[in-house]
Formats: structure tokens, sequence, C-alpha cells
């Protein structure tokens, strides 16, 4: 019987969308955010499958789910369908340490940018867009835990 080694436990960012999930995974150390290829689904059941089927290649995972807010920072429809998935995700893998969500807003806005810097277009790569997406989203949830990490620190090193 073969079996496949897990790596270590990773944070994983979704951009998730009814079409394509674009995908971005950080370093062993929680530094750095690496775009993986983006998943093309069929419906959300195809999505949680082809995502579990991303996880499993991890020991231990936590998924962060961009939340597209409105500009005025309240939920509409679609973060609430984003916060199905993530439902969905928890209940059927258990190698999910945990689901979060970050807001995703301007993150299309800002890979598009990234994008046409580099002279690529981004109504033809929507591949690209997703995928970058998904690293800014990580990018900021980990930039966001560091600042946790030390705004604890300096509360608790001053006397």
């Amino acid at each position: 019987m073969d079996t496949v080694e897990k790596t270590s436990a990773r944070t994983i960012a979704l951009d998730y969308g009814e079409r394509r999930i674009g995908v971005a995974v950080s370093d062993e150390l929680g530094i750095t955010a690496q775009a993986q290829p983006t998943i093309t689904v069929k419906d959300v059941s195809d999505a949680v499958k082809r995502v579990g089927e991303f996880i499993g290649n991890y020991s231990g995972v936590t998924i962060v789910l961009g939340l597209p807010l409105g500009v005025n920072g309240e939920q509409g429809p679609a973060a609430e369908k984003v916060k199905q998935f993530g439902e969905k995700l928890k209940s059927y893998f258990p190698d999910i340490i945990s689901v979060e969500y970050f807001d995703e807003r301007f993150t299309s806005k800002q890979a598009e940018r990234t994008l046409r810097e580099m002279n690529i277009k981004p109504s033809r790569n929507k591949e690209k867009v997703d995928a970058l997406s998904a690293v800014f989203i990580l990018q900021g949830y980990l930039a966001l835990q560091e600042a946790k990490k030390a705004v604890f620190y300096l509360s608790n090193s001053i006397e």
C-alpha cells in the first residue's frame, strides 16, 4: 500500500469563486505566501472535493478564506456563500485546524494592477488574478498575525 507523506502544517488562503478558486500557501514558518495553480470548479460540491484534494497534502491546515465585504464593511450574499463554503470545508476535512475569514476588499483590483504593471492583460488571465488575489489575502493575514504577536509581546514586556 502506497502512503503519501504529508508536509508540515501550513496556512492556505482561498479566493473562493463559483467558477474558480485562487490558492496561496504559506511557507513552513508562516512568513511568505506562494501562489498555487487556480482551481477551476463546476459547483460547490466540486469545489469542496477539489480543495480537499489540495489540502490533503498537508498534515495540519489553517484555511483563510477571503471575505468579500462591501465598501462600507458590510457582509452581503457573496460573503454568506463564502462562510457556507468554509463551514462545509470544516465539516468534511478533519486536518483543517481552523477556518478564518479575512477582508478581501480590493485584492482583485490590486492583482489586476500588478498584472498590468507586468504587461499582462487581467481580462485574459483570470486564473492569475485569482491566484494573486489569494496571495494578497494570505500576505495580509500573515502580517496581521505577526502584528498581534508583537502587540502581545509589547503588552507583556512593559512594566
